[in-house]
C-alpha cells in the first residue's frame, strides 16, 4: 500500500498494465482467428487479418477484455456480390465464424462480428482495402465506412515518443476514469482527445497526480465539441456518441475536475490522507487505498 500520492499513482497504474499472460492469451486467440479466415476465406494479400484498436496502441486498461481485429477480404472475390451491402457482407462472415466459433453475435451497431471467449471478446470487422488508403468497413446501415486504424497507432506511437513514453500511461488513467464512471465515451475518443491536448504543451512531464488533473479540468472543453478523426478521410471520432452520453461525461468531468484539483491542493500541503480520498472520489473507489 502507498504513503503518497505519486507512489499510489505508481501502483495504480501497474494495476492499469495487462499481464503477460493476458497478453499472451489474446494473441492466441488472434492466432486462432487468422488461422480460421486463412482457411475459409481469400483475404487481400497486402493486409490479410491484424489486430488493431488499443491492443496494437499499447493503451488497453486491464479492465477491458475486447480486442479488436480486422479481416481484409479480397475485393476481386467478394466485392462483386457484397460491394452493394455491407450489411449482408457483414453476416455472411458471421455466418462462417459461427459454424467455427459457437458464442457469436454481431454488434449492436452492425459494424463487427463479437467472438465471446471465457477470457477475451474478440471484435472481428470484415473489411475490404481502400483506394487511397486505409479500408472499408460495414457502417450499420449497409454501406461503407472509411477507415485507417494504422493511422491511429502510428499517431500514438509518435506522439508518446517525443512525450518520453509518458503519454500513453497517462491516456490509460484517463481510460480508467472513463471506465469507472460509467463508460460514456469511447476508447479511442478519450485517447485521441489526451493526445490533441497535449500535443504542444509539457503538461504530460508532470507527475502523474498533476497531469491527470490538468487534463480533468481541460477534458470538459474538448469533450462537450465535435472531434474530428486526424485521419483526413475518417469520419468524427465521436459520431455515434448521444448527446445524452456527452452531457453525462461533460458533467462527470467538470466534478472530478474540481475532486481532483482539490486532491492537489491537500497533496501540496502534506494532508496526504485527504489527497487519498479525494482521489479515491475521482476513480470510484478504484484507487489504491493509503497506508
Amino acid at each position: 500500500m502507498a504513503t503518497t500520492v505519486v507512489g499510489a499513482f505508481d501502483e495504480f497504474r501497474s494495476r492499469l498494465a495487462l499481464t503477460d499472460n493476458q497478453k499472451a492469451t489474446a494473441l492466441a486467440h488472434i492466432k486462432s482467428i487468422e488461422s480460421f479466415f486463412e482457411t475459409n476465406f481469400v483475404l487481400d494479400s497486402s493486409t490479410g487479418v491484424f489486430y488493431t484498436g488499443s491492443f496494437r496502441r499499447g493503451t488497453m486498461v486491464r479492465w477491458t477484455r475486447d480486442v479488436d481485429i480486422m479481416a481484409s477480404l479480397s475485393v476481386n472475390k467478394y466485392d462483386p456480390v457484397y460491394g452493394n451491402d455491407s450489411s449482408k457482407f457483414l453476416y455472411m462472415v458471421r455466418d462462417a465464424l459461427n459454424e467455427r466459433f459457437t458464442s457469436t453475435k454481431v454488434s449492436s451497431k452492425r459494424v463487427a462480428i463479437k467472438l465471446d471467449f471465457a477470457d477475451i471478446t474478440a471484435d472481428v470487422v470484415p473489411c475490404f482495402r481502400r483506394k487511397g488508403g486505409g479500408f472499408l468497413m460495414p457502417d450499420g446501415s449497409g454501406n461503407w465506412r472509411a477507415t485507417y486504424p494504422g493511422f491511429h497507432s502510428t499517431l500514438m506511437r509518435k506522439a508518446d515518443e517525443a512525450k518520453a513514453n509518458r503519454l500513453k500511461p497517462l491516456v490509460k488513467l484517463l481510460k480508467a476514469w472513463n471506465i469507472a464512471n460509467g463508460h460514456h465515451l469511447s476508447s479511442i475518443h478519450v485517447e485521441l482527445m489526451v493526445e490533441r491536448m497535449w500535443r504542444d504543451d509539457s503538461v504530460i512531464s508532470s507527475p502523474y497526480p498533476a497531469a491527470v488533473a490538468e487534463t480533468l479540468r481541460v477534458m470538459p472543453g474538448w469533450a462537450a465539441n465535435p472531434f474530428p478523426d486526424p485521419w483526413p478521410d475518417g469520419r468524427r471520432i465521436d459520431a455515434d456518441l448521444s448527446a445524452a452520453d456527452r452531457n453525462t461525461a461533460v458533467n462527470m468531468l467538470r466534478q472530478d475536475a474540481k475532486n481532483s484539483a482539490e486532491a492537489e491542493q491537500y497533496r501540496a500541503s502534506g494532508q496526504t490522507q485527504k489527497a487519498f480520498e479525494k482521489w479515491d472520489a475521482v476513480f470510484r473507489h478504484q484507487f489504491p487505498a493509503y497506508g
